[in-house]
């Protein structure tokens, strides 16, 4: 799984992450939904990864484009 090295940023990100879902989990009713959030962002695929299982779905012309350090992304692309 090739994912952008964000170095220090992408452990206070992680922490952040795990923080956000612990406390929504613990304040929300029916939390425990967000407590699944942490795992879920960490199993999902880097940006080149998806974009390239987007083309193997059938999707042309793919592409990305990063904000907010490399911790967000933006794919499009084409139906086929």
């Amino acid at each position: 799984m090739q994912r952008k090295s964000l170095g220090g940023e992408g452990e206070a990100y992680r922490f952040v992450i795990d923080m956000v879902g612990y406390l929504l989990g613990r304040v929300l009713k029916g939390g425990a939904a967000s407590s699944c959030l942490p795992a879920s962002v960490r199993r999902f695929p880097g940006q080149a990864e998806l974009s390239s299982l987007l083309a193997q779905a059938g999707s042309a012309g793919g592409s990305y484009r990063t904000f907010a350090g490399g911790i967000v992304a933006l794919q499009t692309g084409v139906a086929g």
